[in-house]
């Protein structure tokens, strides 16, 4: 059984450039767990070179316990969004899988919640099931890493009157070579009255899909994921965008678009690198739900490296412009920067190279994307030097894309469980928000300070 705590006070930690492990450590290929573990277009663009971000300082943190679920890789994924928070109704909700050890004739493959009304204060938890349905029979369908949003109507503020939006994966149950199928989606009055919850099972891309994540809010009672295509065993270049629109006791979810960056897998150039290494998918809109961006890390065409691909929408998602590949190479401040920090480990033909990543859109419709960067050789021989957190972002009104150093990362990966009896590791998990209006940015990192 695992549990789930709330972070009640948020923590920012000093970050120096020195005590950083410059260690050669090999890739983790990024999982995708059940529960065991066209052309590209080259835009025009000119980088600059913000400064270096001030760092705060360390502040306590207190936690809450929010819930309990067999299996917590549902929350593992640094694209899962299973929190929401609606200021206006002083509402927060979490959604997690079902505890078999409190609740044993149910299984893990259903989701329950637990929701607050008074701003993260006190919590009612373990409310559903929500999909019934859910089985980890074989054929499914086993429902996996839940994601939920809370949709409050216009002019409501009572939060009974509110409602919760689920939505998640499926796989079709059963043993190790179980495949992902489809989504398992609903609603629930946030009332909390389990009669007014719908479950809906469905195969997606003829059951071609993957892991969808980055759930988020585009124009009010509209809901965005994104996903990869799964297909011959390989993630292969082609993104899944889902939609969903709330109606008045419901929900709708369909696959809106898919889009086809044409990255290169790095089993491409046949040296035995990681066989798909490609980074989470994401998707985000400013508030008023006009302008997204999706952003996603992989290998560019004639780039040995992880670079970051972006698409962009500035009427609500009805078209998306894209590919726009930023080689994050040529931006010589970051370069630079890796380099002097790998001091005297340096190895100067590495090139930066994107580890993990998460996005956000500002209220002026520009996109952030938080990012680890560190040094790798060009021929991909899975090992890497150094990692530092940057805020890659685009300026609309003067077309410059550009970075801000955000701090040094100590130590690349730490073992946070066990898993099948070995131990499980973590990256940084890196993770960005916004304040409602859009116009505050967080960024928010696991790290060790190194001293045990």
């Amino acid at each position: 059984m695992k549990r789930f705590l709330l972070i009640a006070t948020m923590a920012t930690t000093a970050l120096t450039a020195f005590g950083q492990t410059n260690r050669l450590m090999p890739h983790r290929n990024y999982a995708m767990f059940l529960d065991n573990g066209a052309p590209t277009r080259q835009p025009l663009f000119k980088p600059h070179n913000a400064t270096k971000s001030g760092h705060g300082g360390l502040r306590s943190v207190t936690a809450i316990e929010i819930g309990a679920s067999s299996n917590a890789f549902s929350t593992l994924r640094t694209n899962t969004h299973a929190l929401s928070a609606n200021n206006d109704l002083n509402t927060v909700t979490f959604i997690y899988r079902n505890d078999i050890g409190q609740f044993p004739d149910l299984t893990n493959a259903q989701f329950r919640y637990a929701v607050s009304n008074d701003r993260g204060q006190t919590f009612t938890q373990d409310i559903g099931p929500l999909n019934p349905t859910g089985t980890n029979d074989p054929g499914g369908p086993a429902a996996r890493y839940p994601q939920a949003i809370i949709h409050n109507p216009i002019g409501n503020t009572d939060p009974a009157q509110a409602w919760l939006s689920y939505f998640g994966p499926y796989h079709n149950g059963g043993t190790a070579a179980d495949t992902w199928d489809g989504i398992t989606y609903g609603v629930i009055k946030l009332d909390n009255d389990i009669s007014t919850a719908t479950e809906h099972n469905a195969s997606q891309n003829n059951d071609n899909a993957l892991i969808p994540g980055s759930l988020v809010q585009g124009q009010h009672g509209e809901f965005w994921a994104i996903d990869e295509e799964f297909s011959g065993g390989i993630v292969d270049s082609m993104l899944i965008i889902y939609k969903g629109v709330m109606g008045a006791t419901d929900v709708s979810w369909v696959i809106d678009t898919m889009l086809n960056p044409n990255w290169v897998n790095s089993s491409d150039w046949g040296n035995g690198a990681d066989t798909t290494r490609v980074g989470y998918p994401h998707i985000a809109f400013d508030p008023t739900g006009q302008n997204g961006w999706i952003a996603i890390s992989a290998y560019a065409p004639g780039a040995q490296n992880m670079t970051p691909y972006f698409y962009r929408t500035q009427d609500a998602g009805a078209t998306w412009t894209g590919p726009i590949v930023v080689p994050i190479g040529s931006f010589s401040y970051l370069n630079t920067t890796l380099h002097e920090y790998a001091g005297n480990n340096d190895i100067p033909s590495w090139i930066p190279s994107i580890n993990e990543s998460d996005l956000v859109v500002d209220h002026l419709g520009n996109p952030h994307l938080l990012m680890s960067v560190r040094l790798e050789p060009s021929d991909m021989d899975s090992v890497y030097l150094f990692t530092t957190v940057w805020d890659l972002t685009f300026d609309g009104t003067t077309g410059d894309w550009g970075v801000t150093d955000l701090g040094v990362i100590n130590f690349y990966y730490g073992v946070i469980g066990q898993s099948d009896g070995a131990d499980y590791y973590q990256f940084n998990r890196l993770q960005a928000s916004t304040s409602p209006d859009g116009k505050i940015i967080a960024a928010l990192w696991a790290d060790t300070d190194g001293t045990g």
